[in-house]
């Protein structure tokens, strides 16, 4: 599990996220946002990489399943007749 936190997150407190992190082994980032999702609106780029990041290295793709690589079309196959 990766939890994206804001220091400054008040709905949520670092402190929260960090037992949490602690409580099922997963990773905390903890980020210079003042409020509660802020990260995503603040450092959007920084945010899809960490977060594609994570994915690539946790999420094993099931066997015959394509890869969605973010930015690139999808390639479709036409049906065969």
């Amino acid at each position: 599990m990766l939890i994206i936190q804001g220091r400054g997150d008040k709905v949520v407190t670092p402190a929260t996220a960090q037992a949490l992190a602690k409580a099922c082994g997963g990773r905390l980032w903890l980020t210079a946002s003042q409020s509660h999702a802020g990260t995503l609106h603040e450092a959007l780029p920084l945010y899809i990489t960490r977060v594609v990041d994570y994915f690539c290295q946790h999420l094993q793709p099931q066997r015959n399943e394509s890869v969605m690589v973010p930015g690139l079309a999808p390639a479709w196959q036409a049906a065969s007749a």
